[in-house]
């Protein structure tokens, strides 16, 4: 019987590469800190077309110190997040998948994987990226962090893969992680 090896693209061995080492990827830790600023640039285009007119006699009239405050709030907000997500531990666990999710018309779909004790993982969101084949019954090396009590999925890497090795938990990983949790 031939057995079929799940590939993984270039990015997500990218991915875990530094996932490995407890890290998050440029990529990730971007897609993170600045999910707020989208969602509010969203809200605020509307407003700013409504309001143009408004805004350009505001800011000729001297209030352009209020626009720079709101800046100032911006760039705080989004260093926080920065260092949040900079010092959250990263975990490692061994995962089987529960059904094939692959298909991009199921974008709404969690995650859905069993931990090594049989115990039901969900994954609120996930940070892999695009092209991601997850088949059911396989079982996965994955990376995730937990975020306000709800996991967040990395990456992942099927144990049967012949480059697993390269992609398993450094000796940096542990320490890390412990550090993280303390801080």
């Amino acid at each position: 019987m031939d057995v079929q090896v799940v590939d993984v693209s270039q990015r997500m061995q990218a991915y875990l590469q530094v996932n490995r080492q407890g890290k998050l990827h440029p990529a990730q830790w971007r897609e993170l800190v600045t999910e707020p600023v989208v969602m509010l640039m969203l809200v605020m285009v509307p407003v700013i077309i409504l309001l143009r007119s408004l805004l350009v006699t505001l800011f000729i009239g001297g209030l352009w110190l209020v626009g720079l405050a709101v800046i100032a709030v911006f760039v705080f907000v989004l260093a926080r997040r920065a260092r949040r997500y900079a010092r959250i531990p990263i975990y490692s666990a061994t995962m089987t998948a529960e059904e094939n999710q692959h298909s991009m018309l199921k974008f709404w779909k969690r995650y859905h994987f069993k931990d090594e004790d049989g115990a039901s993982v969900y994954f609120r969101k996930n940070l892999m990226p695009e092209g991601r084949q997850i088949r059911s019954r396989v079982t996965y090396l994955v990376y995730y962090m937990q975020e306000n009590d709800q996991k967040v999925l990395l990456s992942c890497a099927p144990l049967d893969h012949p480059r697993i090795s390269y992609w398993k938990p450094t000796p940096d990983f542990v320490n890390r992680q412990r550090q993280r949790k303390t801080s």
